[in-house]
């Protein structure tokens, strides 16, 4: 079943099968093919060793979501060394203390998010990079590095959570973690070189790398990036041109829509909101307003993803009764991320879906009175 073993392993076989497909693109932009996603991975490649760096250096990664993030990011963990994603949304203050954290050597960043770091960070690194072109920012050491090929079982990734409980804690995880997690996703909802992807989630989630990246990269799609915040008046219209069809959101994206678009106007007077209420009314009026979601998202969406939190009810129920192609995922950042899911036609409103295949999942402690309990999860992608 899990057919890809590590990131080095999913990138050159992807790039030997899918060569001349489009893999990125920057919407209104550049498009970059498979071949050339390789070229420049070597390119930043040889950079990192011209620094000294070795199998097993941290380099971190601080950068917008653009067709040389993918490029960054196969770039380290193909050579053996660790790659660190950090979230844009981190203070400059988090940042410095993150890098610092990671005993990062250096570091792939975009032009605003670098102007977030203090000189002393900079200074301290062997090399920056910038990932708009891949030149050199700034470089401390002049030295012969090495690479090497990553096993399974070698870390491939630290991600730092977003600290719900405290400080950002540093998710570990190999190879194995994350090949395997794509190979499971991919059973459970198979990719195919058509598919269209617009991505406008962060790149540094272990959602969007893993579902968004590693899984559609694996299966030859295209991967479309938006250079401005996914403001409505920016998403709706390069939704119609991308005309994505699998596309990756949270609840709140979705439940915007539906609140603003959908429920406003059946709710908008008595009479309307009176036969809203009727349950076969309100089936027949989620279809037309399915139909309607659909073509605004460019008509070809097979698989609308959503995760990161739990979807509200009423949401949902629009998205169940109107035929629309939904799925919802469960995991977390320490199971790379999916470990629960289901596919479009087969959801069960207020569930995530089943374990994955060779996902176990229980609950232990449960409260008699209550029914929760804690959550233990048993998968090839448990972080280390």
């Amino acid at each position: 079943m899990i057919k890809l073993k590590t990131i080095y392993e999913l990138l050159h076989t992807s790039v030997e099968k899918f060569s001349n497909n489009i893999a990125f693109s920057m919407f209104g932009g550049e498009d970059v093919t498979y071949k050339e996603v390789l070229e420049r991975v070597n390119h930043v490649q040889d950079l990192l060793l011209d620094a000294g760096l070795n199998p097993g250096d941290k380099v971190a990664l601080l950068s917008s979501s653009m067709p040389n993030w993918g490029v960054s990011y196969f770039a380290v963990t193909t050579a053996g060394m660790v790659v660190v994603p950090l979230m844009p949304d981190f203070t400059g203050e988090e940042l410095d203390s993150l890098i610092e954290h990671s005993e990062a050597k250096a570091l792939l960043v975009s032009d605003k998010l670098f102007t977030k770091l203090s000189k002393e960070t900079v200074s301290k690194l062997n090399i920056v990079i910038r990932t708009k072109n891949l030149s050199i920012i700034s470089q401390t050491v002049k030295a012969q590095g090495s690479k090497a090929m990553p096993k399974p079982e070698d870390l491939a990734a630290i991600i730092y959570t977003s600290g719900t409980t405290s400080k950002p804690k540093g998710v570990m995880l190999t190879h194995y973690n994350l090949a395997s997690n794509a190979s499971l996703c991919n059973v459970l909802f198979p990719i195919r070189e058509d598919d269209v992807t617009l991505s406008v989630l962060p790149m540094s989630h272990t959602y969007e790398c893993t579902l968004g990246l590693l899984l559609i990269f694996s299966g030859g799609g295209r991967m479309t990036y938006l250079e401005k915040p996914p403001t409505p008046s920016v998403l709706l219209p390069a939704l119609r041109k991308v005309r994505p069809t699998i596309f990756l959101i949270v609840p709140l994206i979705i439940e915007k829509v539906y609140n603003s678009q959908v429920k406003s106007k059946f709710t908008a007077n008595k009479f309307i909101s009176t036969l809203y209420g009727i349950g076969f009314i309100r089936r027949i009026l989620h279809r037309i307003a399915s139909k309607k979601l659909m073509k605004a998202f460019g008509g070809r969406i097979r698989f609308l993803g959503i995760g990161g939190s739990k979807l509200h009810i009423d949401t949902e129920t629009f998205l169940y009764e109107g035929g629309f192609p939904y799925a919802i995922g469960y995991g977390l950042t320490e199971t790379a991320p999916m470990a629960a899911g289901q596919i479009p036609g087969k959801c069960r409103l207020g569930s995530t879906g089943p374990a994955m295949a060779g996902v176990q999942i229980r609950l232990d402690n449960i409260n008699p009175e209550t029914g929760h309990g804690e959550v233990v999860i048993n998968s090839p992608s448990v972080m280390q």
